[in-house]
């Protein structure tokens, strides 16, 4: 009876998930003129999770983890990536990204979103 009781305890309790923590980032992606940069690719390193930026240079991105090293990338310049801790940063807010480069890019963006956290992005691979 002991033995049945251990094995139906064990298997409880490893059906039990702990439900994990998400992290959803909102953040504008510019360059260091505030000019928003669409199309923009924003990956965590080392995964296969990303996301794209809009007109206005606006993504979204979830992840389980709360430090992430989240990598730009666009035909406009050369890949940036930078270290954040996601524990740190208020994920109500938007978040905005300014990268060290200028594009010459035209945007149909109508209003750029740069209020918030701003995050200088200098570090090239």
């Amino acid at each position: 009876m002991k033995l049945f009781t251990l094995l139906i305890f064990a298997i409880s309790s490893t059906c039990i998930a702990q439900p994990q923590t998400t992290y959803t980032l909102k953040g504008v992606v510019v360059d260091r003129y505030n000019t928003p940069i669409s199309n923009c690719s924003v990956y965590e390193k080392a995964t296969e999770n990303a996301s794209t930026t809009n007109n206005c240079g606006e993504f979204k991105y979830t992840t389980y983890e709360n430090q992430i090293t989240l990598g730009f990338n666009s035909t406009l310049f050369k890949p940036f990536e930078k270290k954040i801790d996601l524990k740190s940063l208020p994920l109500t807010e938007w978040v905005v990204f300014k990268l060290n480069t200028k594009i010459t890019a035209k945007t149909n963006c109508n209003e750029v979103r740069l209020k918030g956290k701003v995050i200088k992005v200098t570090k090239v691979k």
